[in-house]
């Protein structure tokens, strides 16, 4: 070390971990907890916005469910009038209501 110091008059040899190193360890633990915590509460955050507006999805999707039931049925129906019609023009009458 007293080589060391001979090259450069006037400073401390650098041996080690600087000052700078030691203190900007704890900031990176800080910096990378704060990350952490804003992560957590985005997270946080959207499950309650699900919880929120969950119910709401819900019942869109069942609505949506069955209007498309309901338009099932309403073409089915019309499947069935168009059917009698023609056995009407075919036949001159109705089929029969018991047989």
């Amino acid at each position: 070390m007293a080589d060391f110091a001979q090259q450069r008059p006037g400073k401390r040899p650098t041996g080690g971990v600087s000052r700078r190193g030691r203190s900007s360890q704890p900031v990176r633990l800080l910096i990378l907890l704060g990350g952490l915590g804003m992560g957590i509460a985005l997270l946080m955050g959207l499950a309650v916005l699900v919880g929120w507006f969950g119910p709401q999805i819900e019942m869109a999707r069942y609505q949506s469910q069955r209007a498309s039931e309901q338009k099932g049925c309403q073409q089915n129906l019309g499947r069935i009038a168009r059917a009698l019609q023609a056995y009407h023009d075919t036949c001159g009458s109705f089929p029969p209501a018991v047989t």
